[in-house]
């Protein structure tokens, strides 16, 4: 189920965001790592 309206920034942050909240559940409070990986799905 994908709208063809839904860009590619949506896709990427949605992914991101999968990513960070595994982050926060091992690493509460490292913004570090977070802002690592961000960086990297860029």
């Amino acid at each position: 189920m994908e709208s063809s309206g839904q860009s590619i920034e949506q896709k990427v942050f949605k992914r991101v965001n999968k990513q960070s909240i595994a982050i926060k559940k091992h690493h509460p409070g490292n913004r570090t790592v977070l802002f690592i990986i961000t960086q990297a799905e860029n």
